[in-house]
């Protein structure tokens, strides 16, 4: 890690750009942080022009903290001329002045964005950046209720969190924001986070809006609510739910841990895990959520459920092996799984039988018939075919466990 936050004695100025070059490119996979000192406009183009994916963090609060001697423009300048691309920058407090901010995002291109405490007008500049992922920090009093509409939102990874204490009608925000995702279409990983109760009356609108925003977004395969605490009454977790369970994208729902020891929630999530094998549910703690030994044997279920179908991606040579050794292993003495796995390979069964009814027939024939009737080269054949199922065989039973 380059950090230019041990020592606030030292100043950064009296670094020269070539000096500051040769320590950054040193290591160029660390993560630069930049917590204090005045940097000069020739060290930010420095800074801005890497040959490579540069991970940075600025922090800007108090007097000592870090601060461009010219706003930032220079460092703006330089990384809209280049057309650099960031891997991640993480901004506390204000380094840039608005209209760099606003044009480091409109022209920069980032992996990730971490930004917390903007005001005014800038307030919804991050949701608009060029950006895989967002993490964001804002407080619901700087957002306009028009502000969602037509903003373009590249991130497909959002982390958001609404401050809003001082707002009572502040969850209405979200529901323009929810309809605009829903638009998009775009969103792989989404979380929300909330500290503030409100009426029911106010949470329903914004429930149906979320859902209508999940149900949109077919890639979304990470939902996380666990940090909004309101939103964990029951009538409205069932809306969650029923969305959740006809997804078949959403590969993770994280929500919150207060309301799990009840058989109405343990009902409900049985019923998730039986109509969408593809999910799991976890708590605030990322632990998952098993309440009883139903639940725990709906996940194991699940998981040979994917494990079998994953066998049908492997090879014909293959598949025949992985689906028998499945079968005498994984769900031997379970009717439920032996059907499923026949259900999802019947065509590889088909052909063990007709493969087996064949050696059979062959068998029989050469009791009756001198050996040197059955021509040698199908000997060949068998002996080369033997040989071969059981150079695969460990790998194929080792494998079968895997999927199933």
């Amino acid at each position: 890690m380059h950090s230019f936050s041990g020592r606030d004695d030292f100043d950064v100025a009296s670094l020269r750009p070539d000096q500051l070059a040769q320590i950054i490119d040193s290591n160029p996979t660390q993560r630069l942080e930049l917590f204090y000192g005045t940097w000069t406009p020739e060290q930010s183009v420095v800074l801005a022009t890497r040959p490579y994916a540069l991970n940075m963090t600025i922090r800007s609060f108090g007097e000592r903290g870090f601060q461009f001697q010219d706003d930032g423009y220079a460092f703006v300048d330089a990384a809209r001329t280049q057309q650099t691309y960031f891997g991640s920058i993480i901004i506390g407090g204000s380094p840039f002045c608005p209209a760099n901010l606003r044009h480091l995002f409109n022209y920069s291109t980032f992996e990730k964005i971490g930004i917390s405490g903007l005001n005014g007008e800038n307030a919804v500049l991050p949701l608009a950046a060029k950006t895989n992922s967002l993490v964001y920090s804002v407080h619901a009093q700087y957002i306009r209720l028009e502000g969602f509409v037509a903003l373009d939102i590249s991130a497909k990874d959002l982390d958001l969190k609404i401050d809003g204490a001082d707002r009572s009608d502040w969850t209405r925000l979200l529901i323009p924001l929810m309809n605009r995702l829903a638009e998009l279409g775009h969103m792989e990983r989404l979380k929300l986070t909330s500290d503030y109760k409100i009426p029911m009356s106010d949470v329903r609108p914004f429930v149906d809006a979320l859902v209508h925003a999940v149900n949109s977004n077919s890639h979304l395969s990470h939902l996380d609510l666990s940090m909004i605490y309101w939103l964990m009454e029951f009538d409205i977790l069932e809306a969650i739910l029923i969305a959740a369970e006809g997804h078949a994208g959403l590969r993770t729902l994280v929500i919150e841990n207060d309301f799990f020891a009840t058989d109405k929630f343990d009902t409900w999530l049985e019923r998730v895990l039986s109509r969408n094998r593809n999910i799991t549910v976890l708590d605030a703690r990322g632990k998952r959520i098993t309440n009883n030994a139903k639940i725990v044997a709906l996940y194991q279920l699940n998981r040979f459920y994917n494990g079998s179908a994953a066998l049908m991606k492997e090879s014909a040579l293959v598949r025949p092996l992985l689906v028998t050794t499945a079968l005498a292993e994984s769900a031997s003495s379970n009717f439920q799984r032996s059907g499923l796995l026949l259900s999802n390979h019947t065509d590889t069964m088909c052909e063990l039988l007709h493969e087996l009814d064949r050696d059979t027939t062959a068998a029989t024939a050469r009791g009756f018939v001198p050996e040197d009737v059955v021509p040698s080269h199908s000997r060949q054949r068998g002996s080369r075919r033997v040989k071969r199922a059981k150079g695969q065989s460990l790998r194929a039973k080792k494998a079968a466990r895997t999927y199933a």
